[in-house]
């Protein structure tokens, strides 16, 4: 099973023109391990069904009716070749395989934020509602 990268929405909607291969082709890739869920990984949405919201071997296994065979995953990645913004479905370069997206520190750096923010909202609105007082 070979995961070739990322379509928006649009792209399939229609309004975009993207590459979907057919026949025998040559991929560059990796072998990918699949993620297991987290305390806060949301269940795939049964309204969505061809929408995976994390790579879930199960339910991969299961859309490719694979269930039981252990299908290697791969990730294609950009060639040599290949400019990383060519066409959809954009791939990721072999370096930044693997990679985590967004890392702890960028997490909490952005709860700082929003709690920092959401604290001198209320400050803020104290001081409007009891100005008079």
């Amino acid at each position: 099973l070979v995961n070739r990268g990322w379509v928006p929405r649009s792209y399939i909607q229609g309004k975009h023109p993207w590459r979907r291969p057919s026949g025998n082709v040559s991929i560059v890739g990796v072998a990918s391990k699949t993620e297991i869920p987290r305390f806060m990984s949301p269940p795939h949405s049964e309204k969505e069904p061809k929408q995976l919201l994390w790579m879930d071997r199960v339910a991969i296994e299961s859309k490719t009716k694979t269930n039981g065979q252990s299908p290697l995953i791969m990730t294609e990645t950009v060639g040599d070749d290949q400019n990383v913004e060519d066409m959809a479905p954009f791939k990721p370069s072999l370096s930044s395989v693997g990679e985590f997206k967004v890392t702890t520190t960028t997490h909490a750096g952005y709860a700082a934020t929003w709690f920092g923010l959401s604290g001198a909202g209320i400050i803020m609105t104290r001081k409007l509602i009891t100005r008079g007082r």
